[in-house]
C-alpha cells in the first residue's frame, strides 16, 4: 500500500469492486470533493486525502481522515469507511480488502479482555495448541432441550470448550439446564467451559445482559456493528468473552476477514464469526498470515486479537483428518442436529483433545 498516514485520525483503506473502473471514478470524485458526510451523523465528515490505483490487483488504496476514526463505536467507523464509494456500491458489490489506522488510533483502544491468549488461558490449551470446539445444536422443537441434554453433556466431557447458543434472547429455562451441564463438566473433569449467549435482537441490551449474567452466563454474542460493543468490551465489570458476529449491515459493502479481524481487535471482540471462514481456508486463517505483513504496529499485541470462529454444518472424512491436525488458533463451531451427528462428532472431538491421528483411517470418523 503505497499511501501514507497524514496524522493520528487517518486510516489507509484498501477498496476492490465488481465494477472496477466505476470505483476508481468514484474514489477520484471523492478525493476533488474531499470533505464527505457520513449519513445521519452531522458532526462527523470524511477526508479523501490521497489515492493510488494498483490496477494488476483491480485495488484502489486510499488515505482517509475523520474524527469518527477515534469514536468508541464500530457502527460510526463502518459509515465513514462506506461513505466515499455509496455512489458505486448502489450498482455492484464494493469490498473493504484491508484497513490500516494510524499507531495513535490502535493505541487508543484497548483492545479484547481475553483475545487469543486469554480463551486458551481459560481452556487449558496453552501447550497442545489444539483448535477450541464448541457446539450450536439445532433444535428445533422445545422437547428437543431435554432429549438433548445429555449429548451436550457427553461431547462437553469428551473435549467441546464452547456452547454457542444458535439462537438469539434469553430463554432462562435452557440458560439454566446449560449452564448446570457446563457445571457438572467443571467438577467432573476441571476444564471450563463457556456458554456464548446470542443478545443480537435484545431491545434493552444492557437489561438482558444483566440479565443474563446473573443466571450465569459466561460468554456474550452481539452482532459486530452493535454500537453498545466497546463500552461493555471496555467495562471493567463485565468480564466476559465476547464472540462478535460479522453481517454485512449495508447493501452491496462488504468487508474482507482481514478488516473485520482488525476492527473487531479495535471493538474489544475475543472472537470473531466472519461467513467468509470454510474449511478450505482454514490453515491460512489459523496461521493469520493475512495479518501478520500489514500489522506492523508496535502497539499490537497478536496473542490479543480475537480467535477466528469458523462455522461447520458438514465435513467429509479428509475434512476430518484436516481439522483433526490442526494446531491453530481458531474455534470450530459445529452447527448440527446432534441426535443424527452424535458418534461423527464424538469421535472426531477424541481425536482433536487426545491428538491422536494415528486412529485416524479414510472413514473411520463415521464410526
Amino acid at each position: 500500500m503505497n499511501v501514507k498516514l497524514e496524522n493520528s485520525h487517518t486510516v489507509l483503506v484498501s477498496y476492490t469492486a465488481e465494477k472496477f473502473h466505476e470505483l476508481v471514478l468514484c474514489l477520484k470524485k471523492a478525493l476533488q470533493k474531499r470533505k464527505i458526510r457520513i449519513r445521519d451523523n452531522p458532526p462527523h465528515f470524511v477526508d479523501v486525502l490521497s489515492l493510488a490505483t494498483e490496477r494488476d490487483k483491480n485495488i484502489v488504496n486510499v488515505s482517509l481522515r475523520s474524527e469518527a476514526f477515534l469514536e468508541k463505536d464500530v457502527s460510526l467507523w463502518l459509515k465513514a469507511l462506506q461513505a466515499p464509494v455509496e455512489e458505486v456500491s448502489k450498482s455492484g458489490e464494493v469490498e473493504v480488502t484491508c484497513i490500516l489506522p494510524s499507531d495513535t488510533i490502535l493505541k487508543s483502544f484497548k483492545g479484547p479482555k481475553y483475545g487469543v491468549k486469554g480463551l486458551r488461558d481459560l481452556a487449558g490449551t496453552q501447550i497442545s495448541l489444539r483448535p477450541h470446539l464448541s457446539l450450536s445444536p439445532l433444535m428445533r422443537v422445545k422437547r428437543d432441550l431435554e432429549n438433548t441434554l445429555e449429548i451436550i453433556y457427553d461431547l462437553m466431557i469428551c473435549g467441546f470448550d464452547y456452547y454457542i447458543d444458535p439462537i438469539p434472547g434469553l430463554n432462562l429455562k435452557k440458560m439454566e439446564a446449560i449452564i448446570n451441564i457446563l457445571k457438572d463438566v467443571g467438577k467432573t473433569v476441571g476444564r471450563y467451559c463457556i456458554y456464548f449467549v446470542n443478545l443480537a435482537e435484545e431491545e434493552d441490551l444492557f437489561e438482558s445482559l444483566d440479565r443474563a449474567i446473573e443466571s450465569g452466563v459466561n460468554g456474550l454474542i452481539l452482532p459486530f456493528s452493535n454500537p453498545n460493543i466497546i463500552s461493555i468490551s471496555e467495562d471493567p465489570t463485565i468480564n466476559l468473552p465476547i464472540l462478535l458476529k460479522y453481517e454485512p449491515i449495508y447493501p452491496n459493502f462488504l468487508l474482507s476477514s482481514h478488516s473485520t479481524m482488525l476492527l473487531a481487535f479495535l471493538a474489544g471482540g475475543d472472537l470473531l464469526y466472519h461467513p467468509n471462514y470454510s474449511i478450505s481456508s482454514m490453515r491460512e486463517v489459523c496461521s493469520n498470515n493475512e495479518l501478520k505483513d500489514p500489522l506492523n504496529f508496535t502497539s499490537i499485541n497478536r496473542n490479543n486479537f480475537p480467535m477466528p470462529v469458523l462455522s461447520i454444518f458438514s465435513f467429509t472424512p479428509f475434512d476430518a483428518r484436516e481439522i483433526a491436525s490442526l494446531h491453530c488458533d481458531i474455534t470450530l463451531n459445529f452447527v448440527y442436529d446432534l441426535h443424527s451427528q452424535y458418534e461423527v462428532l464424538r469421535n472426531l472431538t477424541h481425536l482433536i483433545a487426545s491428538q491422536r491421528l494415528s486412529l485416524l483411517g479414510d472413514g473411520e470418523v463415521y464410526r
